[in-house]
């Protein structure tokens, strides 16, 4: 038998199903004797617990075995009472919910798009560690000038003001510039991270972005 109160019992089970999961994902154990009153384990991660201990002896204390914590991985909450061990376990709750979140797969789509390109570019890049000659160079520079245009004549359709174009000709400038600095593949992928940026802040929609996308191919495999 628990050494709680069933109507405390209850108080617990409560708390667990009006936090942002409910009571069926969690399993409660309710030792008979010892120091552990309670402890609910998450039942989809079981490094997840929340365990109530009260030592008898000395000074009295009441504390909650945490994992994960509002900062930590595991930490201990001391408690004024009983009654702040069930008004915890929704902040506990709020821990395990923010970790998962976190934990999730980073579906990003620019990210995304930044890989898929980016695994483009050993096969479009040939002689990665070679710098641009002069007539690559040349190629470069007007490529670049085409993708502007590009942009420019797609800028009611995207909803492109003149900042945007400013800084997007600045950047591509940039980009110029450093063709004639950079090995082809250092340049690569370093235009390949910008690029993306600007696409992502440009460009909202899947469409504007597979376009560019495919510019961009171009542009990288002269």
């Amino acid at each position: 038998m628990s050494q709680l109160k069933p109507s405390y019992v209850k108080e617990i089970q409560d708390a667990l199903s009006n936090s942002c999961f409910t009571l069926q994902d969690f399993d409660l154990e309710l030792p008979e004797s010892g120091t552990v009153l309670f402890k609910v384990t998450f039942l989809h991660h079981d490094n997840y617990s929340y365990t109530v201990n009260h030592e008898d002896w000395g000074d009295k204390r009441l504390y909650a075995s945490v994992r994960p914590s509002n900062y930590k991985k595991e930490a201990e909450w001391n408690l004024k009472g009983f009654n702040a061990a069930i008004e915890n376990i929704s902040s506990w709750c709020k821990n395990i919910r923010d970790d998962l979140y976190t934990l999730a797969p980073n579906r990003d789509p620019l990210e995304a798009l930044r890989r898929e390109f980016e695994s483009q570019i050993d096969s479009l890049v040939e002689n990665p560690e070679e710098h641009f000659s002069f007539e690559e160079l040349e190629s470069v520079n007007n490529k670049f000038d085409d993708l502007y245009e590009k942009f420019e004549n797609l800028k009611d359709e995207y909803e492109l003001n003149k900042r945007q174009l400013h800084d997007i000709k600045k950047q591509f400038d940039e980009f110029k510039s450093s063709a004639e600095a950079y090995p082809k593949g250092v340049w690569a992928k370093l235009t390949n991270n910008k690029l993306v940026d600007i696409v992502g802040t440009v460009f909202s929609s899947k469409e504007g972005r597979q376009f560019i996308l495919g510019e961009l191919k171009k542009l990288i495999g002269n």
